[in-house]
């Protein structure tokens, strides 16, 4: 899995509060040793058994006990990013090892017709996938 997030919701405050696992960091996944938190999900044997042994694995290492849990793919995630009419994301110049800043990769990669440029932008369904892809620069 690339992105693990715990969503704890306080109905009492009317406050959310989001917290993000980093998926390389090293943890005791149960019934398997220590690996990384990203391969829990496959270990686990993916999809719904995946994301269970990803929340085992959670609990078991945090001491949290996690009521629910959502399995979104890259292509609900366009879906999702489409139907709130995109998201507004400020994109860097930084460039990764070739030279090319955040924009020339989503405009390279993304399969979006409308162009992006640094600075603040609304992206796309694709063109937010494609963003949340990037690792090489930064």
């Amino acid at each position: 899995s690339d992105s693990m997030m715990l969503v704890s919701v306080d109905t009492r405050h009317q406050k959310l509060k989001v917290t993000s696992f980093l998926r390389d960091t090293y943890l005791a996944i149960p019934g398997i040793g220590s690996n990384k938190l990203t391969n829990a999900y496959s270990l686990g044997g993916g999809k719904v058994k995946g994301a269970k042994k990803i929340v085992s694995t959670i609990e078991a290492n945090f001491g949290t006990d996690i009521d629910r849990f959502v399995i979104i793919d890259f292509n609900a995630f366009v879906k999702i990013i489409d139907r709130l009419g995109g998201v507004t994301i400020t994109l860097t110049t930084k460039t990764d090892s070739r030279g090319r800043t955040e924009a020339d990769l989503i405009n390279l990669y993304s399969g979006d017709k409308n162009k992006v440029h640094n600075g603040v932008n609304n992206l796309s369904g694709k063109q937010a996938r494609y963003y949340a892809r990037i690792r090489a620069i930064g």
